[in-house]
């Protein structure tokens, strides 16, 4: 084994032991709850041969109700850990930590790619030591698994403009998929990142190289989501996609609550249920009802629609009431020190991390699989809410350039090269693939 890999493992070793103090003794009394309650159940429930239902219709109201509030591989992660015999929340925690001590090191091997081993380092310990990293694994939501899945798609990402062709831009196609299928708005990733990733690679020229990995790209990610696409096709009266939990997610952003006063850019539940759809109707039903609300609340208030939208994307990048959300988060379950923990942590990341932007340009070395993230969190924000959480996929991103800048000053000081595995000019358009 390698140096930097034993360097590397310790490093993981040091995030695994934080994240099992966190889940076993400040999480020790965690309340099963929310989406919490809905990923545990429902994984319990299609091991029993249910499908992906509503768990709350079937446990309270003995109704089976098809779901795809969220995409589903979260819940079949879980219903992976539940056939190892590990099934009660306390031990979900715990497999959580594992999870995300496996975004160390990938993050770390990101920022390899990116700067190099000490930059891989740095970015492993940021992973690692990052409150809003190991507060997820505590929380038992998609979010580590979301965080898993960003890093490897960056991984892809680069790995594609290193060696482009049909093949890696397969593998990068897969991935973006693997992410969707955690949370549908990464699913963006693809146009956002992976896409012009593949454009700028071939400088823009309709080649056949380009057009091959396009194809690839394309291809492996929709081979990898059209399963679940093709069960929502059959499931619901009217087309869903990836999920229909943007529907009502809506109607709780976009109503008088959510648009004035303390909770503007937030959500406000009884927005929702004070409007409930008609008993017995199928999600996607209750889908047309809920945007339908929430269309007419917009065209009755286009002035103000984005305004909020900006508050919402304040909120998530502590922007906007930073103090005032470190209390609102507490609704997802998080303790508010760890809340105000991650806000003291975050302020010089993000700092950091936009330095770290800044140097890879100068480097030449691409900046869109990691900046990519931040345009992809922010559109998902602007047109949900705003909620910390929603930042996970960026915190893979803001890790990764925070090492680059950090590595910055040891760098000029040894007189090193600008970086070990930036792209020179001769690689910038690739040979025909």
């Amino acid at each position: 084994m390698s140096r930097w890999w034993r360097a590397q493992l310790t490093v993981a070793a040091t995030g695994l032991a934080l994240r099992l103090a966190y889940v076993l003794i400040a999480r020790r009394h965690a309340v099963l709850w929310g989406d919490a309650y809905y990923y545990h159940y429902q994984a319990q429930l299609l091991l029993q041969g249910r499908g992906f239902i509503v768990p709350f219709d079937l446990l309270h109201f003995h109704r089976v109700t098809a779901a795809a509030d969220h995409p589903p591989m979260f819940t079949l992660l879980l219903a992976g850990i539940d056939l190892l015999g590990v099934r009660s929340f306390a031990a979900h925690r715990v497999a959580m930590a594992v999870v995300g001590t496996l975004s160390v090191v990938v993050v770390g091997l990101v920022g390899r790619q990116v700067g190099g081993d000490r930059v891989g380092l740095v970015a492993a310990g940021v992973a690692a030591l990052d409150p809003s990293f190991w507060v997820n694994d505590g929380l038992v939501e998609s979010e580590t698994l979301v965080i898993l899945a960003t890093a490897l798609a960056v991984w892809a990402a680069y790995r594609f403009w290193e060696r482009p062709g049909p093949s890696s831009a397969g593998v990068l196609g897969a991935a973006c998929g693997l992410a969707a299928l955690v949370r549908a708005e990464m699913a963006l990733v693809v146009v956002v990142v992976a896409l012009p990733l593949v454009w700028f690679r071939h400088r823009g020229r309709a080649q056949p190289g380009m057009l091959r990995s396009a194809g690839a790209l394309l291809a492996a990610a929709t081979v990898v989501v059209a399963p679940w696409v093709g069960r929502n096709m059959v499931a619901f009266d009217h087309p869903v996609y990836l999920s229909d939990g943007l529907d009502v997610t809506l109607t709780v952003a976009n109503c008088d609550q959510s648009y004035h006063g303390d909770f503007m850019g937030y959500w406000w539940l009884p927005c929702a249920t004070e409007h409930p759809p008609p008993v017995g109707w199928d999600e996607s039903d209750q889908g047309r009802w809920y945007r339908a609300i929430a269309y007419r609340y917009m065209k009755a208030h286009p002035a103000q629609v984005p305004v909020v939208a900006a508050v919402r994307v304040g909120r998530v990048w502590n922007l906007y009431r930073p103090l005032q959300q470190t209390r609102l988060d507490l609704i997802e379950g998080r303790e508010l020190w760890v809340s105000r923990l991650g806000l003291v942590w975050y302020y010089p990341v993000a700092a950091a991390a936009v330095a770290g932007g800044v140097i890879l340009r100068r480097r030449r070395t691409p900046v869109l699989p990691l900046g990519g993230l931040v345009v992809v969190v922010s559109a998902a924000v602007a047109v949900s809410y705003g909620n910390t959480r929603y930042r996970a996929a960026a915190e893979v991103a803001m890790a990764v350039l925070a090492a680059v800048a950090a590595d910055a000053p040891v760098r000029r000081w040894r007189n090193e090269p600008a970086a070990v595995r930036a792209v020179g000019d001769h690689d910038l358009v690739g040979s025909p693939a």
